[in-house]
């Protein structure tokens, strides 16, 4: 497994300017020394927290959980913090954990309010990307249009269809995560109708 430092290093010789997206998982055992660490690491390698650039390689950030992109925003600039956001699906939930009940509903609630509060991020402007996944646009077209209008990056995961990229392109949308990323491009340069 390649550590960041070492992919730090193997992007340094790219010869190209690059952008790397580093995304803090959640919940940790670590709580936020997961942040702390990787700043740390960063400014060690010669990062600066002004521009969120190493050398020529632009960093930034996503997390779903509204606490870390508080904390990294008290470093980075907003245009460097994306705030992943998804609407909360009790089935889904319920699936992936099967902790009974009550525990399930605590699990529910807590995942509820941390995307409710990235949204508020998001919409006072602390953190400059949202990272909405294609269900949630899809459910959501005004308010992803609004952060459009309003000058927030989008950054749409994972539009893996003709249909939900120019569902994302209608909306002004800037950035998709792909698994098919030479079918985006060709979808890229159809004419607009």
């Amino acid at each position: 497994m390649l550590t960041l430092k070492e992919l730090l290093n193997l992007l340094r010789f790219a010869g190209r300017p690059l952008a790397l997206a580093i995304e803090l998982k959640h919940p940790s055992p670590f709580g936020l020394r997961l942040e702390e660490e990787l700043i740390a690491l960063l400014m060690d390698e010669g990062w600066d927290p002004e521009s969120s650039k190493l050398g020529g390689i632009d960093i930034s950030f996503m997390s779903f959980n509204p606490d870390s992109m508080r904390q990294l925003a008290e470093l980075g600039p907003p245009h460097a913090l994306c705030q992943l956001v998804a609407d909360v699906e009790p089935g889904e939930v319920r699936d992936a954990l099967s902790i009974g009940s009550i525990a399930e509903g605590a699990v529910i609630n807590l995942m509820s309010r941390a995307i409710r509060e990235g949204e508020k991020l998001l919409d006072g402007h602390v953190v400059g990307t949202a990272g909405p996944g294609i269900a949630y646009v899809r459910d959501h077209p005004d308010r992803v249009r609004r952060w459009v209008e309003e000058g927030l990056r989008v950054r749409v995961w994972t539009v893996n269809t003709p249909e939900q990229f120019r569902l994302v392109a209608s909306l002004g949308v800037q950035e998709v995560t792909t698994d098919y990323p030479a079918l985006m491009m060709e979808l890229r340069s159809e004419p607009a109708h």
